[in-house]
């Protein structure tokens, strides 16, 4: 039997692969704060399985403590033509179903129903040694609010 090989929508994803750092911003969220405040986020990526996934681990700290932490594995669909990232947090839920995302350009784009309406997480990259990412949500999918945006750079 034949293994399956990455193709070129896997190699996209290479593009993430590294550690990265930067500042982040985050925004009024009900229940868990009012005002907007920075934090700093790291990115731990690596390719796995023969490049058919990239493993990501994120930290998120304030005052030199870590609040938050994550992690997510990334892939592409052949079948199904999109991009797939199942995340695992600190908040304790397990995702219900695969998020699926597009490429368009240098932006990948996650989208997804929540419990609280529509959310989407978009990465934007710019050039090789810089991205940003974003979670905007939306109770009707036309009205989008920024939760979190942030920009890094690889370190390593």
């Amino acid at each position: 039997m034949e293994l399956p090989q990455p193709t070129p929508q896997h190699d996209r994803l290479t593009a993430f692969a590294g550690t990265w750092e930067g500042d982040e911003t985050l925004g009024p969220a009900p229940g868990i704060r009012t005002e907007p405040h920075a934090a700093r986020g790291r990115f731990v990526n690596r390719l796995v399985l023969d490049g058919l996934f990239l493993q990501n681990a994120y930290e998120q700290t304030q005052g030199g403590r870590v609040v938050f932490a994550g992690v997510g594995m990334y892939g592409f669909d052949v079948r199904g033509g999109t991009y797939t990232m199942h995340w695992f947090d600190l908040m304790g839920g397990a995702p219900e179903t695969v998020i699926r995302g597009r490429f368009e350009g240098d932006v990948l784009t996650f989208a997804a129903t929540a419990p609280f309406g529509q959310v989407r997480y978009v990465y934007t990259l710019h050039g090789a040694d810089e991205f940003g990412f974003a979670i905007a949500t939306s109770k009707d999918g036309a009205a989008w609010t920024t939760f979190m945006e942030g920009r890094y750079r690889r370190v390593g």
